[in-house]
């Protein structure tokens, strides 16, 4: 595997999410990437059409080749982000659209909405042999078997709930739906549930797990078939309706599996996290800083770690932060840190000795 430490790295893992390093901290460095570099140059940021695999994975094994050296609790992987979140509406017939992402060498899928109604939804058919179907359970089974040896690829996210009423629909008609046809979303809830099963299980089912566990480019490994929540239509609006159309259709999912993750904005979703914290089956929650947002994760740190009571957290923050913070004795433990602008291998390598040894 492009990573001399991997299996250090799933024995760490194994011990945060089973509850063993409580007094003790995790961290992912991030470092420049020439491959991504280089990608960036070569792929501007636009509309494009489905890519080839092939390319796909030469990128992917030049980026992750870059850290085989690097002795941080990290996986080397490959996230298959152009059907993160269009495959889902497109199995229902939507027109799928990809989208290059320089920053991450991702490129994205969408749909465009297409159901006029509320009424619409309860005629729509998921069809399971259709071109989008097939194309990707073809790239499932070609990087399972590109990757062996080399990299995992991970679990990517559920577009699940109201999630797919906003591919669908659209996101203003969602909120519409919610208020106007609550019956209609509600059966669409146990409707959507279906197709993301569907869609998960082809996934475990072709890559399978890595020494029992799931790689996550949120969680880099959790044990078991863990699944990625997106609680995004549920940050501009109050607790209640994340209780009445989240909560419980989250649990339903993550009882189908073996747990689930979540990703929360810290822009405005942090309002989420004491009712987030409180799901059955909730392995992770991970804090996301927009780059735009200027109010960051770490600037709440206490505040966070009360409010995900006895679940681990992922947190994102300059390498220049981090250090200070580690000075000073203030992270907070059961936590993985994603520290950003760490210059070098070597100076990744000295920092997670600092890692390795802090204690809450």
């Amino acid at each position: 595997m492009y990573k001399h430490n991997h299996i250090h790295v799933v024995e760490r893992m194994l011990e945060l999410f089973e509850g063993r390093g409580k007094d003790k901290i995790y961290a992912k460095i991030e470092l420049p990437s020439k491959a991504l570099s280089d990608y960036k140059i070569q792929y501007p940021e636009n509309e494009m059409e489905y890519p080839d695999p092939q390319k796909r994975a030469a990128f992917w094994d030049e980026y992750l080749k870059e850290t085989i050296l690097l002795e941080d609790d990290s996986l080397p992987m490959a996230y298959m982000s152009e059907f993160d979140e269009g495959l889902y509406a497109a199995l229902l017939g939507g027109e799928i659209r990809f989208m290059n992402n320089q920053d991450w060498g991702w490129i994205s899928s969408m749909c465009v909405p297409f159901v006029k109604s509320a009424e619409e939804l309860r005629n729509l058919k998921f069809d399971t042999d259709s071109k989008w179907a097939k194309v990707y359970i073809d790239q499932l089974k070609f990087y399972a078997k590109h990757s062996i040896g080399k990299y995992g690829i991970s679990h990517f996210i559920l577009i699940d709930g109201l999630n797919l009423i906003i591919e669908l629909r659209g996101a203003t008609n969602m909120y519409y739906d919610c208020l106007d046809a609550p019956d209609t979303v509600e059966w669409f809830l146990s409707f959507a549930r279906e197709i993301n099963y569907w869609v998960q299980d082809r996934f475990f089912d072709t890559i399978g797990l890595y020494k029992g566990g799931t790689v996550s480019n949120m969680g880099q490994w959790i044990p078991g078939r863990i699944v990625s929540e997106s609680f995004d239509p549920f940050h501009m609006a109050g607790p209640e309706f994340f209780l009445e159309w989240g909560a419980t259709n989250a649990e339903e999912i993550f009882s189908h599996y073996d747990g689930g993750l979540c990703h929360i904005h810290s822009g405005n979703g942090q309002h989420l996290l004491p009712l987030v914290s409180e799901l059955k089956g909730l392995k992770l929650i991970v804090m996301f800083d927009e780059e735009w947002n200027s109010f960051k994760s770490f600037h709440r740190l206490e505040e966070i770690d009360k409010g995900r009571k006895e679940i681990p957290v992922s947190i994102s923050m300059p390498c220049e932060i981090f250090r200070e913070k580690l000075k000073r004795h203030e992270l907070p433990g059961n936590a993985f840190y994603n520290i950003q602008g760490v210059s070098s291998i070597d100076e990744g390598n000295r920092l997670m000795e600092l890692v390795r040894d802090y204690r809450v």
